[in-house]
């Protein structure tokens, strides 16, 4: 019951109900008194970054508050929904745990009610807030959206297929990431091939072909795999990877009788041989 309403006291009123599972609802009511007060939606965006594996401490900026009488963690997830987490007060610095079975050894409270959150998984991922109450009766909300990936894999330069005239080297890689693709961002970087820096390329794309002068393959080809919080990468020698172009021109006549091409043949091959233009 809520007297003598003034402008003032517009805004949001909920109520949450905690069951002894740790699992919650919120029954929310919005008063008007000649006005309108707007509530500031938390931002999907991610936070936090980490990998799977690892550890995140959520640090708030309220805390520590003489004046605080209650902080209370809560973990919402998409697929299923509200989490209460803990209850801390000055008069229980350990926190008062909710009943969370299994995911009690992953979290951990500091005496300054930051909540620890160990050994990390993906489903681990979602929007951490801590609810601060104080004795005046005023409460804020900070957020957390935490997100976890897998660590990125160390990649590998494969040349699926490469072929050369006596002026010309064409060749394809392909940076190998061993199957796993979620969450990578794969770039290319090269130098001494006359394209100095990040090469042009379709965008997250594994694959890069490139068509040079035989006398301009003299330096090194890098693939640079990342996500938000990783990046790993692989460096390539290019020199050799094609035949010189005074070995095809040697080859010439022998080229014209064959009806056949100088060539570099099979994935990740560094030596030379022939291939058939007549098939």
């Amino acid at each position: 019951m809520i007297k003598n309403l003034t402008v003032e006291m517009s805004g949001l009123y909920t109520a949450e109900v905690k069951f002894k599972s740790g699992q919650s609802q919120v029954e929310a009511f919005r008063l008007c008194v000649y006005g309108f007060q707007a509530v500031k939606d938390p931002s999907s965006s991610c936070t936090l970054n980490r990998t799977v594996g690892g550890s995140v401490q959520l640090t708030l900026n309220s805390s520590p508050d003489p004046n605080i009488r209650e902080i209370e963690w809560f973990w919402d997830r998409p697929s299923q929904g509200r989490q209460v987490l803990v209850s801390w007060s000055p008069d229980a610095p350990d926190g008062d745990w909710y009943d969370i079975k299994d995911l009690k050894k992953r979290f951990n409270l500091t005496k300054l009610a930051f909540l620890m959150i160990m050994n990390l998984t993906m489903e681990m991922s979602g929007l951490y807030t801590a609810e601060v109450k104080f004795k005046s009766g005023r409460s804020q909300v900070e957020a957390f959206q935490l997100c976890v990936y897998e660590p990125v894999p160390h990649p590998q330069i494969q040349t699926h297929f490469s072929s050369s005239t006596s002026d010309w080297c064409n060749i394809t890689f392909e940076c190998d990431t061993g199957g796993y693709t979620e969450d990578l961002t794969v770039s290319w970087m090269s130098n001494d091939l006359g394209q100095n820096g990040t090469l042009e390329q379709t965008s997250h794309s594994k694959n890069l072909s490139l068509s040079l002068p035989i006398d301009r393959w003299n330096g090194y080809l890098t693939c640079v795999v990342s996500n938000p919080v990783e990046q790993k990468n692989a460096t390539l020698d290019l020199r050799g990877i094609c035949p010189q172009k005074g070995e095809c021109e040697v080859q010439a006549r022998v080229k014209k009788m064959l009806g056949r091409k100088c060539n570099v043949v099979g994935s990740g091959a560094q030596g030379q041989g022939w291939e058939d233009s007549r098939k």
